[in-house]
């Protein structure tokens, strides 16, 4: 949750607060691997209370349906038990989006590079920094990758196929890591696919979207309302 100033020169900063309540009855673990209960922070459930602040530069020409313009953002956040948390950690995130329509209407490329960064504490293993899922990675299923930090980079090729009927192609790359200069190139997770959409009318309001992603784990299926980003 969260409530924005809009400021002159597409600008706006805000006010940001997030609760989440998690309820873990049972889990399959390994004994010392991932999910070991003795080792994984949040492995019981617990409460993630944070407050923070954000602040952005926005000139796209439409929040949910771009065609042209830049979104820089970056949002800061502390979780704490003093605020009524079970945790205690910092986090950043950073998101960069672009879009232009290069050659005709309704045609659009679209980019996007996230880093999301905690520290100053461990968070609990259902708040880390993931890929995978319907937002980042797609192809890899929800929350396959996780760790303190992930970088993550989008691209995205949207294209009028006839009248209300849309379709994309995208590929991306990312990469989770326990400390930002741990990251490794090798060790990049890419996936590809794509989509068709439609535009249910009347207006031009909502919009349902179907994708097929493909990574070496197997290929995933999603539907959503909207656009990824």
């Amino acid at each position: 949750l969260g409530t924005w100033f809009h400021l002159p020169a597409h600008f706006r900063v805000g006010a940001l607060f997030n609760v989440e309540e998690w309820f873990i009855d049972t889990a399959s673990y390994r004994p010392g691997g991932p999910f070991d209960p003795f080792q994984t922070q949040g492995f019981g459930g617990g409460r993630d209370l944070s407050l923070g602040g954000g602040i952005a530069w926005d000139t796209r020409d439409n929040e949910f349906f771009p065609n042209n313009g830049v979104l820089i953002e970056g949002r800061i956040a502390r979780t704490d038990e003093d605020l009524g948390a079970d945790f205690n950690f910092n986090r950043l995130t950073a998101d960069f989006r672009a879009f232009w329509t290069p050659w005709r209407v309704g045609h659009i490329i679209a980019i996007r590079a996230y880093y999301d960064a905690t520290w100053a504490g461990p968070p609990p293993f259902f708040t880390e920094p993931k890929l995978g899922g319907s937002i980042f990675d797609r192809g890899y299923r929800e929350g396959r990758f996780r760790d303190r930090n992930a970088l993550i980079f989008t691209a995205e090729y949207r294209f009028q196929i006839y009248g209300r009927l849309s379709g994309a192609v995208f590929g991306e790359m990312g990469q989770v890591a326990h400390a930002p200069l741990d990251f490794r190139f090798q060790e990049i997770k890419a996936t590809g696919g794509g989509a068709i959409g439609y535009l249910i009318p009347p207006g031009k309001v909502l919009f349902v979207r179907l994708e097929v992603a493909g990574s070496e784990d197997g290929a995933t299926v999603f539907l959503r309302f909207g656009h990824p980003f």
